[in-house]
This record gives structure tokens, sequence and C-alpha cells, in this order.
């Protein structure tokens, strides 16, 4: 099983509620024993697709029962093992930018005027709006579960991401875990002590332009296969 080791700094832990993960028996693409160790307010998960971001976030959410329009009751939350402060389900909260879209998940009911504005709407903006309106801004001493954090969102509205989750872990004392591509939410948090950045394909905890760096390399040599092909 590889090593996760963890970055050397020095961070506060009144508000990290969720230390550690281990998986009980294999998920998609995870093997039993498999774990995770979370000591830093935010945590972005990082890596290729499918590489496991989504499957971690679904496992937790799963273990602290949290159900959204797009996922209800499910027993993956059976196949980890968690240590850290004791949670209700109400002290989780739990946002996929993919599968919660309000353009396409009947977010807004019987309003029909409101869903064909959202689906006329790009996803990006549908998303911010969305997100916003869940009562994240008055989440204190939760843990919060991002999935494709930034996804179809502008350059400016990443750097508003950013900024947020900022004062959500710094102000709200919240712990935040998130899945996310965007280059700009990653530089722009990685870099903070309050943050670590943990590769889903290197299955450790990386500095940013070690990562970088990493996906760099790999992007080369791929092109350089196709190109002699």
């Amino acid at each position: 099983m590889s090593k996760h080791k963890k970055q050397t700094n020095k961070l506060p832990e009144e508000n990290i509620f969720l230390k550690s993960l281990t998986l009980t028996e294999d998920f998609r693409n995870l093997k039993k024993g498999y774990k995770i160790k979370f000591d830093s307010p935010i945590t972005l998960l990082v890596g290729e697709n499918g590489t496991g971001k989504t499957t971690v976030l679904d496992l937790i959410r799963s273990y602290y029962d949290v159900k959204t329009r797009s996922y209800m009751k499910s027993n993956t939350g059976k196949k980890i093992r968690v240590y850290g402060s004791k949670l209700e389900t109400e002290e989780v909260f739990y946002f996929d930018f993919h599968s919660d879209d309000m353009k396409y998940s009947g977010y807004f009911g019987e309003d029909m005027g409101s869903q064909v504005s959202a689906i006329w709407a790009s996803s990006g903006e549908g998303a911010v709006t969305q997100f916003f309106s869940t009562g994240i801004t008055k989440k204190e001493s939760s843990l919060i579960l991002l999935d494709e954090l930034g996804r179809g969102g502008s350059i400016r509205t990443h750097y508003l991401y950013s900024i947020f989750l900022d004062k959500l872990a710094t102000k709200n004392r919240n712990q935040i875990i998130a899945a996310t591509h965007s280059p700009i939410i990653i530089s722009e948090l990685a870099e903070h002590p309050y943050c670590s950045l943990y590769s889903m394909e290197h299955n450790r905890y990386m500095k940013l332009e070690d990562f970088l760096k990493s996906q760099k390399d790999i992007s080369k040599s791929r092109f350089l296969i196709k190109k002699k092909n």
C-alpha cells in the first residue's frame, strides 16, 4: 500500500473534524486498506479523471448519510472506517457541481419560468447561483464536501470560489474537502498553510509545483507517443 506523506505545514486542528478514512473493502478503483489522512482545514483532491476523487467524496457523503437530489440512500458508507470528531448528518454539507446542476435536476420544482431561465444560462452561472442559494455562506464548524468544484465556471468565478473557500475555512471554521480540475483554484489555495494538495494519481500529498510538473511531463510523454505512432 502506498505511503501517504503529509506536507510539513503547522496547521490548526480545531476545525478538522474528519481526520482519516480507511476502506474496509474494495470499492470502484480503490482497494481495501486504502487510507487518506486529513489534517488541513482545506484538502484539494486532484488528478486525472477516473483516479478516485469522486469516489472518496461519495464514500464520505454516504458514511454521514447525506442526501441530495442526485444521491439518495446509499450503503457505500459502510465500506469505510473513519477517525475524527462525531458529526451529525446536518453538520455535513455536500454539493456536486455536475450532478446537482440546476439546469437539469428540476431544482426549481414547479417554477418552470425559473427552470427555463436556468436552462438558458451557462452551466457556470447556474452552478454559482445554486451553490450560493444553499445556505453555504452560513455554514460554521461543519464538514463541507465539494465535487467538480469550478466545473463550467469562468476565470473570474474560479477566483471567487478560491476567495470564498478561504473564508469558509478561516473565518467560519469549516473543514473542506474538494475535488477540482481548476488550475486557478489549485494555484490560489495550495500554497496556503491551511490547504493541502492530495494527488489521487500518486496516492500522496504533493507540493503544487511537483504536481503541476507531473501533469506537464505526462502530457509531453503521451504527445510524443502519439506522434511516433
